[in-house]
Order: C-alpha cells, then sequence, then structure tokens
C-alpha cells in the first residue's frame, strides 16, 4: 500500500489509545506507505501526542495530512503538537481538496515559516533539492560550521551538517516548496 486516506471518519472521536497506536502501526508495518491522510479525525492532545512520536521514525512518508486535528505538519515533514496550542475546532475544517494518489493537487508557495503549516510535499509539489557549499568557491575561510538559510523558513539558521574533507564541501539535502527559492550560507569564518 503506497497511498491511503483516511480523512473525516472521526478515528480519533473515541477518545481511545487504541486509534493512535493503530495509526503508529500503519506508519511502522508498511514500509512502502508514501502518501497519507488522516485530516480531520478528532485526534486529541495525546492521542495525536503518541501519532507524533510513532512517525519520528517513518522514513518512507512524503505526503502526510494532519489538518482538523490537535497539530499541524511542519515543512520538514514532522507532526507538531503543541500544548498551548489547543485547537478546538477539531474536525470543522472544510475539505479543500482530497489527495489524488502522489500526484501534485495544488501548488501554493506561502512565504513564511509560521505560515508553512499542513504542507504535503506531495501535494504541494515540493522536491528534494541538494544545497552544497564548497570551500573557496562557495566562500572564504574554513567554513567551520557552515549555516543555511532559507527564504521560506524567514532566512532562520540550519546547520548543514559535517564538513566533507576529501570534497571540501558541506552538503545538505531538503525538500523544498516549487517556485523561486532564495538562499544564503552563513558561517563564523567566511
Amino acid at each position: 500500500m503506497k497511498v491511503l486516506d483516511l480523512s473525516w471518519n472521526s478515528i480519533g472521536s473515541s477518545d481511545n489509545e487504541d486509534c493512535s497506536k493503530a495509526m503508529i502501526e500503519v506508519f511502522s508495518d508498511n514500509p512502502h506507505l508514501v502518501h497519507l491522510d488522516i485530516s480531520n479525525n478528532n485526534f486529541n492532545l495525546p492521542e495525536s501526542k503518541r501519532i507524533s512520536e510513532g512517525i519520528k521514525t517513518n522514513q518512507t512518508l512524503y505526503g502526510f495530512h494532519f489538518e482538523g486535528n490537535q497539530g499541524y505538519v511542519d515543512n520538514h515533514g514532522f507532526l507538531v503538537v503543541n500544548e498551548n496550542e489547543i485547537n478546538t475546532n477539531l474536525g470543522q475544517n472544510s475539505v479543500s481538496h482530497r489527495i489524488d494518489g502522489v500526484k501534485c493537487v495544488y501548488s501554493n508557495r506561502r512565504k513564511t515559516n509560521e505560515l508553512m503549516r499542513d504542507q504535503c510535499w506531495i501535494c504541494g509539489g515540493w522536491s528534494e533539492y541538494n544545497f552544497q557549499w564548497v570551500l573557496n568557491q562557495s566562500g572564504k575561510g574554513t567554513g567551520r560550521p557552515v549555516y543555511l538559510h532559507l527564504d521560506y523558513e524567514d532566512y532562520k539558521a540550519r546547520y548543514t551538517g559535517k564538513y566533507k574533507l576529501s570534497t571540501k564541501t558541506f552538503n545538505y539535502k531538503r525538500m523544498v516548496p516549487p517556485g523561486k527559492l532564495m538562499f544564503i550560507f552563513t558561517s563564523a569564518n567566511l
């Protein structure tokens, strides 16, 4: 199974932890699942927390929908559940679109990190991009550490990882939204 749409089924309305445990099994027992919609199912705070922990180990899910539940999907594809941000309208969202397999359904680029909520990488037409900083070509200095700043994240610093001595590069792969992309690299030594 590659695509699963369980949206608008009130799965979480029973206030039973078995539902969230069953969702975790879906993530962990299905290595081929790439697109999942469990939006508008009334998952409350404890259930959403369990689902959030369970999805962290999944490495195959590229499209994830969780609108209308307690929490949101950030632009890194993780489910964020904030106890201070209570959603009082569980299951009240209107149907904006349904998933269509692994096809891009809509493409909207939002400008700030705060608004980059519930962005499904598949439906939004996101793609993987490899950002590369090359010593003495991308900038002067030792380049340790190097940070990437993306426009759609309000230029928040993202650590690019360890320096590859053999190629003299820093590489950082990210899923990015469609459209024009602006970014900068910074380093304390540039």
